[in-house]
């Protein structure tokens, strides 16, 4: 479903680096910041949002940018691969160039989020539950866990996070977190939705 930019997103300087099949990067800035910086939002895949037409999903991360007083928010997925529904990613495990699209999609990731504000957003497997499609989304977690933790340590996550089947939101200190962590889903941030250290 698209819907229109917020009125205080730049909507004449929104960046795209992809196509109609896949997206590496949408950089959105805002007109109104205090913040020399961007907001770096790591979803699940890209839906149809572009420079021109918004989705609920970056609607709502716009909104949590905009509060804490960012430049803008730059959004990148676990998977490049564009599709509204996250179940035909499965489609995208089967591209005999899979393994060359995921490297480039984390190299993006990791340049855009060395040493800027990264929130982890990408939320439980709605991708397939088989046990391989599982393993590939959660190799795709840790990936982006592992590299990310070494760029930048401003990590942080929305609400609410799950580590398997418990919750995960109150980080007690001097425990280790599982690499494999689900942190909630833009889709189900709101206006007032808190940032919290991953």
């Amino acid at each position: 479903m698209t819907i229109n930019y917020p009125n205080f997103v730049d909507k004449q300087n929104i960046y795209l680096n992809g196509s109609a099949s896949f997206r590496y990067f949408l950089k959105i800035p805002f007109i109104n910041y205090i913040k020399d910086k961007f907001l770096v939002v790591i979803l699940k895949n890209p839906s149809v949002a572009n420079s021109a037409v918004c989705d609920r999903t970056i609607y709502k991360v716009c909104f949590v940018a905009y509060k804490y007083k960012y430049k803008g928010v730059i959004i990148l997925n676990l998977f490049p691969y564009r599709s509204t529904r996250p179940k035909n990613v499965v489609n995208f495990y089967n591209n005999p160039n899979f393994a060359t699209i995921m490297n480039n999609n984390l190299n993006s990731i990791l340049q855009t989020s060395k040493n800027n504000d990264v929130v982890f957003a990408w939320g439980t497997n709605t991708i397939s539950k088989s046990i391989t499609n599982t393993n590939i989304y959660n190799n795709a977690v840790a990936n982006v866990v592992a590299n990310v933790t070494n760029v930048t340590k401003n990590i942080y996550y929305v609400d609410k996070c799950r580590c398997a089947n418990a919750f995960c939101s109150i980080v007690q200190p001097n425990i280790n977190h599982p690499i494999i962590r689900y942190p909630l889903h833009g889709l189900r941030w709101n206006k007032n939705s808190n940032l919290i250290k991953y």
